[in-house]
């Protein structure tokens, strides 16, 4: 039986990072984000 991976990291705003645009990335998909108005890819 395959035994679920997960990792998780620390997105700091301070540090120009955002959790939409690591998710888009992760995902594949364009997301939109609410807080700075851009889609992200």
């Amino acid at each position: 039986m395959p035994c679920p991976h997960n990792e998780i990291t620390i997105v700091q705003r301070s540090q120009r990072q955002s959790a939409v645009a690591a998710a888009a990335y992760q995902s594949g998909e364009k997301l939109f984000c609410e807080y700075d108005q851009q889609v992200k890819h």
